[in-house]
C-alpha cells in the first residue's frame, strides 16, 4: 500500500510541476510577444519623429542657408546690421520652429 501511495504521489507530483512548466513557458511566450508590440511601436514613434524632423529641416536649412549667404555677401560692410540681414533673410528661425524674429518691410515683430 505504501509502494501505490508513493507512487500515486510521485505521478501528481510529476502532473503538477509539468502544469507549472507549462504556465510559465505560456507565460514566456506572453512576454516576449508584448515586449515584440513595445518594441514595434517604439521603432514607429522613432521612424514619425524622425521623419516630422525631416519635414522641418527641409523648410529650416533653405532659410538658414539664405541667412548664412547673406551674412557672407555682407561681412565686408560695415553699416549692414544683423537686423537688416535678418529681415532680408525673411527671420530667424529657433529650435522649436516658431520665429524668433519674423520681419515684414512694414513691421518688425521680435
Amino acid at each position: 500500500m505504501k509502494s501505490t501511495s508513493l507512487l500515486s504521489f510521485i505521478r501528481e507530483l510529476v502532473i503538477v510541476i509539468i502544469g507549472i512548466l507549462i504556465a510559465l513557458f505560456i507565460n514566456k511566450c506572453n512576454e516576449d510577444a508584448n515586449n515584440q508590440k513595445f518594441i514595434q511601436t517604439v521603432l514607429r514613434t522613432i521612424q514619425t519623429e524622425i521623419e516630422q524632423s525631416r519635414v522641418d529641416l527641409d523648410s529650416i536649412i533653405p532659410k538658414h542657408t539664405k541667412l548664412l549667404e547673406l551674412v557672407q555677401e555682407q561681412i565686408e560692410i560695415d553699416s549692414v546690421s544683423i537686423l537688416e540681414i535678418a529681415e532680408e533673410a525673411g527671420g530667424v528661425q529657433g529650435r522649436d520652429g516658431d520665429a524668433l524674429v519674423e520681419l515684414d518691410h512694414a513691421h518688425r515683430h521680435v
